[in-house]
């Protein structure tokens, strides 16, 4: 009825002056009214699982996009250019990794209230406050437990999406720390070992140090956006069991590789987002230019620079520096689909079919199904509308996303069934 009311209303103005106005307004309600449906869930029929939507009602509902960001390449623009930044109080714990590299961890607890985050040239420098490690231990242990939350490409702690996810885990009581990948985050590399979709190992030591802060009792939940997601998920299946991490969940996460950069090197795609990406890889380089021309791997600098996508920065950047062949070795090892077998954690995979970066989900719902039954472990969430790290939502849209709220009632179901890593069989 409500989709057929803006026609109804049309059909029934009689006033020239306001056809027009009723006609925009229909077809607009119209349009967002096509964009409104219930996401699918896609799980194994175990108990852990089978549960989930009674304690998660935002995936009972339809998903209401904003009434005039249903076009998925409006909602990314949206999402990137006129979504808040909660500028929350950040505190920095450096990291040292055996190769003489450096991690910053940028955590921020429900009670913090000093230690405002500035951004300055788009990174959150935190003031140069820094936490000790019986800091955050004492503070963590007032909280429900710990959110790693991972980045994507080019980003930090400082991403508006990253912002507005923590900001509401905050308010349910969760510490949340972000690993900024090495060389982001406004500290720069200290070897010419850099991030790359396929480089697990400083997730791995984070998971690590950020366990053992943790009380008995208190999960580490894993979070992964975009790159961030593929990255967390390749580790999960390397890991299996050995993980310290209870949970986990990935937001448009381009876990095939070859399939997410074919669809970057479509016309509309290159023209509006690849340059754009390539953008921030290329200030990535600059900024920690040193370090890895140091390495005596890279080519001439001249053609670094003239690169135009992101399958151009990679082959000249990321394949001579991680020892690839080329391009298609390097997506075939960084591929996390090719590991979903192997995760031993609970794990959301939430996506949108028009997602403008990766080409819509990188699991069908046959991939995904037979995904499932292979591991029970893993839990699908796919939506009509919702573009790449969108999924903004109704009125409000500006703050917390629907994926956002979403997250925060599948924590809440983490909790509920208990502190183990074998939740899904209980």
């Amino acid at each position: 009825f409500l989709g057929l009311l803006p026609l109804v209303l049309l059909l029934s103005t009689k006033s020239p002056r306001w056809q027009p106005v009723v006609a925009a307004s229909s077809i607009i309600a119209l349009h967002w009214w096509s964009t409104v449906s219930k996401p699918l869930i896609i799980h194994a029929n175990v108990p852990f699982m089978a549960s989930i939507q009674a304690h998660c009602p935002a995936l009972a509902r339809p998903y209401l996009p904003p009434p005039l960001l249903g076009n998925p390449h409006l909602m990314c623009m949206a999402a990137v250019a006129l979504r808040r930044n909660p500028q929350l109080p950040l505190r920095r714990q450096l990291l040292s990794t055996s190769d003489g590299g450096l991690i910053a961890l940028d955590w921020v607890f429900p009670t913090s209230t000093l230690y405002r985050c500035v951004p300055a040239d788009g990174v959150c420098t935190t003031n140069g406050a820094e936490v000790s490690v019986s800091e955050t231990k004492a503070r963590i242990t007032s909280s429900k437990g710990v959110v790693l939350l991972l980045h994507g490409l080019s980003g930090s702690s400082s991403s508006k999406y990253l912002q507005n996810t923590m900001e509401l885990l905050l308010k349910e009581q969760w510490t949340c720390v972000v690993m900024n990948a090495r060389g982001c985050g406004g500290l720069t590399l200290k070897t010419g070992q850099m991030f790359s979709a396929a480089w697990t190992e400083d997730v791995r030591l984070t998971t690590k140090v950020v366990a053992a802060l943790l009380n008995d009792g208190q999960p580490l939940i894993a979070m992964g956006y975009s790159l961030g997601g593929n990255i967390l998920t390749k580790y999960l299946g390397e890991e299996g069991e050995a993980t310290p991490v209870s949970a986990a969940v990935t937001v448009s996460n381009p876990m095939n590789l070859m399939k997410a950069s074919v669809h970057m090197e479509r016309w509309l795609q290159r023209t509006l987002y690849s340059r754009h990406l390539v953008a921030g890889l290329l200030g990535y380089f600059r900024f920690n230019q040193e370090p890895l021309l140091a390495t005596g791997r890279l080519g001439p600098l001249h053609e670094i620079e003239a690169a135009k996508s992101v399958m151009e920065f990679d082959s000249k950047v990321v394949v001579p520096l991680f020892g690839y062949r080329d391009n298609t070795h390097y997506y075939e090892d960084g591929s996390s689909a090719r590991l979903l077998h192997n995760v031993a954690v609970p794990l959301m995979i939430i996506d949108a079919a028009d997602d403008i970066i990766t080409g819509g989900p990188m699991c069908n719902i046959k991939d995904a199904t037979a995904a499932v039954d292979a591991n029970p472990n893993l839990l699908f969430v796919l939506t009509a509308t919702g573009s790449h790290v969108g999924h903004l939502e109704g009125l409000a849209w500006r703050g917390a996303a629907w994926s956002d709220r979403v997250v925060a009632q599948y924590l809440d179901h983490v909790l509920h069934v208990g502190p183990s890593s074998k939740w899904v069989n209980r």
